[in-house]
This record gives C-alpha cells, sequence and structure tokens, in this order.
C-alpha cells in the first residue's frame, strides 16, 4: 500500500510550498528561516542565559558571603564557592553570544 508523502505535511505547509519556491521540506517551520535568523536567535539566547547566570552567580557569592541576608544561603561558604563559579560560566556563555552577534553576516 503507497502512501502520499504529501499527507505528511501539514495543510498550512502543502498550501505554502503550493505558492512559495524556497520552501524547504525538511524545515521545523512553516515559513522558511535562513541560517543568520537561526544564528542570531542563538546568539540572543547565550547572551540573556550568560547575563542570567552571571547575576545567578553574584546573588550566589554575595550570599554566601552573608553580604546579602535574609535566606537560608546567607553565611554558608558553600554558596560562597558555587557563586564564582556560576558567574564565570555566565560570562563565558554571555561572551560567546556577544560573539556570535558581532561575526560579519552573509
Amino acid at each position: 500500500m503507497a502512501v502520499c508523502t504529501t499527507l505528511s505535511r501539514p495543510l498550512a505547509a502543502r498550501i505554502f510550498a503550493q505558492h512559495n519556491d524556497r520552501y524547504k521540506p525538511d524545515s521545523f517551520a512553516v515559513f522558511p528561516s535562513t541560517t543568520e535568523t537561526r544564528n542570531a536567535v542563538k546568539a540572543w539566547i547565550f547572551l540573556v542565559l550568560g547575563v542570567l547566570l552571571v547575576l545567578m552567580g553574584a546573588l550566589w557569592t554575595l550570599q554566601g558571603l552573608g553580604i546579602v541576608g535574609g535566606s537560608v544561603m546567607s553565611g554558608v561558604t558553600l554558596w560562597a564557592i558555587i557563586g564564582p563559579i556560576v558567574l564565570i560560566v555566565g560570562a563565558v556563555v554571555a561572551i560567546l553570544g556577544i560573539r556570535q552577534l558581532r561575526q560579519p553576516r552573509g
């Protein structure tokens, strides 16, 4: 029994494919996206994630040192050790995101 390959694609993708020559059936989106767009989105995700990790690492460090109080983590030496490690990892991730954003396009 033969199965029609057009039945495996969603209806919107089939309609779009009929009216657009640039459609790529292996694309994960209905509308095609370029490699540049995917790279830019990935770079922004790296940058935002890196900044969040830096902020979290700084907070954990300050709590571990007892500078920021009011938490179970305040004054616990373990967080004074984990905090800078998370901060450094976050800085590296943010720098990777910045470098990807500054790469020339095209």
